[in-house]
């Protein structure tokens, strides 16, 4: 799964402030602000993983069992995908991108 090497060093840093005879407030703000940037971004990696996941078992779908659907379902299919992978290969993408794509490609799967 996604590298938590990141979160595991925040986690650390935040132990310490506690332990910190003397911390300040502000240092145990931007620990905490750490803890979850760091959870945050490891959310966002493992949605963008199971994106690609099913974007390459939608392709794979598609290329096993061409012909066996009507032109509407795959086109469908083949729509969602390239759809995904537009939002994939996109800087700055957002959780709501990420989830209308997967949520798309499922739809389609149901339809199969």
């Amino acid at each position: 799964y996604a590298d938590v090497s990141a979160l595991e060093a925040a986690v650390k840093a935040g132990k310490e402030i506690l332990e910190k005879a003397d911390a300040t407030q502000e240092e145990a703000n931007a620990a905490a602000n750490a803890i979850a940037d760091s959870m945050q971004a490891l959310m966002e990696r493992a949605d963008i993983r199971s994106l690609r996941e099913l974007t390459d078992a939608a392709n794979e779908l598609l290329e096993k069992n061409s012909g066996k659907y009507t032109d509407d379902t795959a086109k469908a299919l083949q729509d969602a995908v390239a759809h995904a992978e537009e939002i994939l290969g996109k800087d700055g993408k957002s959780d709501a991108e990420i989830n209308e794509a997967y949520n798309q490609i499922i739809g389609c799967y149901c339809r199969t």
